[in-house]
């Protein structure tokens, strides 16, 4: 590291983006990787400035102390209420999609205690559902999935119910198209050409989704940082 001298030892920041992602195996080599920063920047007489950077984590503070090597006193908390970026009003709910009607069929089959699991509408059709609704009234939408089969799925469950011409509307985006596809598909989407896009997580990598009105998020996230 004699080679970096000049740079370690005028280093002041160094900034940690999407801190929540660094958890698990993956967490712990970044986090021996920081400590070794701080040894070395120690070594040349510098004590940069840590800023971990998140939005979908319940418990910042703690984590960052185990990912710098730190004691969680001698961190500072920048939440919400003074963070000076633009951002609108959200509205978040929770749908519950119906419970479907007793068969003789599936009372014979399954034997459920009381307050056991109940058979419900499938989420996919329900999300169909929403989401054609909201192209109908022209609110651009993304619509979160977690496997490529489920995006390709909704998307043509969506284009059926909203028929001609809004189908050519719905787009799909997923991993497996070439860059030059996920490019045309995203420059139609923030050219409004889109009005609903169904998307793994591929589209969360670098984009800039711009003035999106709603998000769709199929299935329970595991956790917050998936929501």
């Amino acid at each position: 590291h004699a080679e970096w001298a000049s740079v370690l030892r005028q280093l002041k920041l160094v900034v940690v983006d999407e801190a929540h992602a660094y958890h698990g195996v993956f967490g712990s080599h970044v986090g021996l990787v920081l400590r070794r920063l701080r040894r070395i920047c120690a070594k040349y007489g510098s004590r940069p400035r840590f800023v971990c950077c998140s939005a979908t984590i319940a418990n910042p503070l703690q984590h960052a102390a185990r990912l710098l090597g730190l004691a969680e006193e001698g961190l500072a908390l920048v939440g919400a209420e003074q963070d000076g970026g633009p951002a609108g009003e959200r509205t978040l709910a929770v749908w519950l999609p119906k419970e479907l009607p007793p068969s003789a069929a599936m009372e014979w089959h399954e034997r459920m205690a009381p307050g056991g699991a109940k058979r419900r509408v499938s989420c996919l059709s329900d999300a169909a559902r929403l989401l054609a609704h909201l192209v109908r009234h022209g609110v651009r939408t993304i619509a979160f999935v977690l496997t490529r089969s489920v995006a390709e799925l909704l998307v043509t469950a969506t284009r059926e119910l909203v028929g001609e011409p809004l189908r050519d509307k719905v787009g799909v985006y997923r991993a497996g198209y070439t860059a030059q596809k996920r490019r045309a598909i995203e420059k139609r989407l923030f050219g409004g050409e889109l009005h609903a896009v169904v998307s793994t997580s591929a589209l969360e990598l670098g984009v800039d989704v711009g003035s999106i009105d709603a998000t769709l998020h199929v299935g329970l996230p595991a956790t917050m940082a998936s929501l």
